[in-house]
């Protein structure tokens, strides 16, 4: 199987990472297209995307508005979601394309930080639940991220995200497993480019979009709250695991800070700071 996709990046001052995520696209995928949805970056984004042929597009409403946005410009039958720090794997395409059936509606990579000990520990995360096995499919409520990931685009074309700068993944999800797709997880692993410092701030934002679940009405507002304490409750478990079964200090500190961070994102939920 050999199929025709476009990728879908949205961006926002991204130059820092922006180069090598298009040149592993280039590469490893090469598209029809890219088509890069940017939130009036001021820091040489644009000159990027221009230097590599992409379509350029603007939005200035929400990270979910900008998603639609280029899902509505794509033309493919399978769309590509690439975030802009992010390098796919080798021959990314042709091991993803593998996974398609008919069944198929959605294939993500996983990411893996390029920093340690948080590399380490998505890496022990997706293995514990692979469990030798090339892939496994994701449950309703469950959220399939979006940061390179094949999706069928017919799928979620007229879905309406734009009240939404995070979570706006789990939404896509929903609507892919509501149709009676699967959507899978496979042991094709990416690298996320990212610093060490850009953690923080993610858990934090992603925490905030949990509860917006909730406000926005997508799920009961008890069910967001829940879920939240839930993350709460896995990295205090896994920050203990590190330190009692595997004796790694490094694995404490890390789960120990992601739930401080994951603490911290109420600010960003009761808060009037925007971020994409």
């Amino acid at each position: 199987m050999s199929i025709t996709v476009d990728v879908v990046i949205p961006t926002w001052n991204s130059a820092r990472t922006l180069g090598r995520t298009l040149e592993s696209i280039e590469t490893e995928i090469h598209p029809s297209r890219t088509i890069i949805i940017d939130r009036d970056s001021e820091d040489g984004t644009i000159e990027i995307a221009k230097s590599h042929g992409c379509v350029i597009l603007r939005d200035l409403v929400s990270l979910g508005s900008a998603r639609m946005k280029g899902i509505r410009e794509s033309n493919t039958e399978w769309i590509v979601f690439i975030d802009d720090d992010i390098i796919v794997t080798t021959n990314f395409l042709a091991r993803m394309e593998r996974f398609i059936d008919d069944d198929t509606g959605a294939i993500w990579s996983p990411c893996l930080s390029v920093v340690e000990p948080h590399r380490s520990a998505f890496l022990a995360s997706y293995e514990r639940i692979f469990k030798k096995k090339d892939s496994y499919s994701l449950h309703p409520m469950d959220r399939g991220y979006t940061n390179a990931t094949l999706v069928r685009r017919n799928l979620i074309l007229d879905l309406d995200i734009s009240d939404m700068n995070a979570w706006e993944d789990w939404v896509i999800t929903q609507r892919v497993l509501g149709s009676g797709k699967k959507w899978l997880v496979v042991r094709v692993y990416s690298d996320h480019n990212h610093q060490a410092a850009d953690l923080w701030e993610n858990d934090s934002w992603n925490s905030a979009g949990i509860l917006n679940l909730g406000r926005t009405g997508r799920i009961k507002p008890y069910q967001a709250v829940a879920y939240y304490i839930g993350l709460l409750c896995r990295h205090i478990f896994l920050a203990f695991e590190g330190t009692i079964e595997k004796r790694d200090i490094s694995m404490f500190r890390y789960h120990a800070g992601s739930f401080i961070a994951v603490l911290w994102g109420i600010r960003y939920f009761v808060g009037t700071k925007v971020r994409r």
